[in-house]
Formats: structure tokens, C-alpha cells, sequence
């Protein structure tokens, strides 16, 4: 069987987050438990940074010519109406590209993407192809529209039409079971059409002993001076920073001042200014609430062991990996 892999969930804005992490080691076990198929990578070239990394990735597991790259014209982010040309000509020429390897299957590794960045993702726009099976990570903006879509018309045309492309997978792996009676209750989708399939913690991630020069460069290098407590979360608005914000300004001064909140996500996109301003009013002091642009591997590994302790506020998970 051939299978090709959509892998742009390691390539969007995505891929600093759970999702790519999650693309990315799916993909790596798919290749090194394969028992005799033919799987192809498909990268995009819109993302030209991401795909010597990628390739790196897939050193001694995969041969070279197994990753394969195609182009269209960009800009293509849905953000911008300007787009709109551009974005539909990629789309087409996206499947076109994926048609000509003559797979039995294709795996889209992340189907919602492309609203603030450039990736590009339909399904069945050429009519009935082959097969097409995405990973489903969650149905949380179909759930909670008055959070997620009311306010925004832009976003909720752009979520809506992925909806569409989402309903004519022929199936869908979702990462947990939760993810899947979400497709079942609110998509209408057959059970026997919705695989919960779970996921893990990396093995990376462990209990590491540091010794105190070095734990306390790492420390000084992020700003970290006190005990402090961790999120690893991407901003969107169902984690519940703000609240976890507020919770913190209202804990015992002895506790509050002695401790820092360490935020760790891609601020850079949603902009680090509303939390920060977010804190002053909630009454915390300048240094209290440390905000990190996405670290490495290494890094957030010690982070975990490091901190004085995990909170997790989010209302609204397909899985919840952080917490794992």
C-alpha cells in the first residue's frame, strides 16, 4: 500500500505547538513500524524554513526521495480576503500534486490550518479521489461558537468551509475518545468511521537531574529567579490564561511574592502585551508573570523537572498532552 502524508501539521504555525509535535512523532513511528509499505512525505514549499529540519527528522528512517515537496503561489492565509484567489488556486493544485504519486490513502496530519499562516489543506475538491483519513484533535470552535465564531465572521467561514472538508474524510483518527464522540455526536459521523487512537508523552521528556550551575543558568537565561509554577499552552482562548492570571494575583502575598507564573507558547502571533497588561490590572508586580516564546526540547525538559508544579486550566481538550 502506498501512503502519503500530508505533514504540514509539522509545517504551520502548528508545528510549535502540540499538534506538530504530535504530526511530526506520528509520522516518525509510522515510518519505523512499517511493515512493508510505501509511505510518502509530502511537505509544502511555502514553508521553505521547515523542511530541511523535516528531512533531518527523517535520517536513516526514510529514503531521501520519500519526502517530496510541492509549491503554489502565496500569500494564502485565509486571514486576508486578498488571498481568497490564490488560496483556492493552492488548494487545487495541493491535490492535484498528492494524486499524481498514485496513493492508496492520504493522511492529513492537520486539516485546520491556513487561517493565519500558509498552509493549505481541502479534501475532495477533484471529486472522489482516494481515500483521505485525518488525525482529529478536537471540535472545540464548532462547540463553543459564541467564543469561537460569533465574534468573528472571517474565522467562522474559514472553520465552516474545514468543516466541509472534514466531512468527507472517509475516516478520522482522533486522538482520544473524547475527540471521537465529538465527531460522532456533532459531525454525525458513523462510529465505525472515527478511530480513537490515542496519544503519549514523548520519551524525551523525564526526570533529569541538573546540577545547580546548571539548572541555575537555564533558569537566569528565561528570567526564572524564584519558584515558579508552569503552563505550556498555546494563547487561544479556551486554556484559560487569563483566569490562571487571576487566580495567581489573588493567592496569600507570602506565596505570591515569593513565586513566579511561567507561561510557555508562541506569544508572537496573539501578542504578549494583553497578558502582560492583563497581570498589572489583576495586581501583580512587574517579573511575576514570565511569558516564553516556544524553547527546546532540552529546555522545556527541565522546565518540567524545575518547577514547583503543572497547572492545567484549560475548559476545553481533544487530549490535554501537557498534562501527560
Amino acid at each position: 500500500m502506498r501512503i502519503v502524508l500530508d505533514l504540514q501539521g509539522a509545517q504551520s504555525a502548528s508545528r510549535l505547538r502540540g499538534i506538530g509535535r504530535y504530526s511530526l512523532s506520528l509520522a516518525q513511528a509510522l515510518v519505523r513500524n512499517n511493515a512493508g509499505h510505501d509511505i510518502i512525505i509530502a511537505l509544502s514549499a511555502l514553508f521553505p524554513e521547515t523542511i530541511q529540519p523535516i528531512r533531518r527528522a527523517f535520517d536513516n528512517l526514510l529514503p531521501a526521495g520519500n519526502i517530496v515537496v510541492w509549491d503554489a503561489p502565496g500569500p494564502v492565509a485565509a486571514i486576508d480576503p486578498s488571498n481568497a484567489e490564490r488560496r483556492d488556486l493552492a488548494e487545487l493544485v495541493r491535490e492535484a500534486f498528492l494524486a499524481s504519486l498514485n496513493p492508496d490513502i492520504v493522511h492529513v496530519t492537520s486539516l485546520f490550518e491556513g487561517y493565519i499562516d500558509d498552509a493549505v489543506t481541502s479534501i475532495a475538491r477533484h471529486g472522489a479521489g482516494c481515500p483521505v483519513s485525518v488525525t482529529l484533535y478536537d471540535l472545540i470552535p464548532l462547540l463553543n461558537a459564541d467564543r469561537f465564531l460569533d465574534p468573528d465572521p472571517r474565522y467562522a467561514e474559514y472553520y465552516r468551509q474545514k468543516i466541509g472538508y472534514l466531512k468527507k474524510a472517509s475516516l478520522l483518527l482522533a486522538i482520544s475518545r473524547s475527540a471521537a464522540s465529538e465527531a460522532v455526536d456533532h459531525l454525525g459521523r458513523d462510529e465505525a468511521q472515527v478511530i480513537p487512537v490515542g496519544t503519549g508523552s514523548d520519551g524525551h521528556f523525564r526526570k533529569t537531574e541538573l546540577r545547580p550551575v546548571e539548572r541555575d543558568a537555564v533558569l537566569a537565561s528565561m528570567g526564572l529567579y524564584h519558584p515558579f509554577f508552569l503552563y505550556v499552552s498555546a494563547p487561544a482562548v479556551h486554556k484559560n490564561h487569563k483566569r490562571l492570571i487571576e487566580a495567581f494575583a489573588r493567592l496569600p502575598a507570602a506565596v505570591r511574592d515569593t513565586h513566579q507564573l511561567a507561561f510557555i507558547g508562541d506569544f508572537s502571533i496573539f501578542g504578549r502585551q494583553d497578558f502582560e497588561t492583563h497581570a498589572a490590572r489583576s495586581g501583580l508586580r512587574p517579573g511575576r508573570l514570565v511569558l516564553l516564546d516556544s524553547v527546546s526540547d532540552s529546555d522545556l525538559n527541565t522546565l518540567y523537572n524545575l518547577s514547583q508544579g503543572f497547572i492545567m486550566p484549560s475548559w476545553h481538550e481533544g487530549f490535554g498532552l501537557p498534562a501527560v
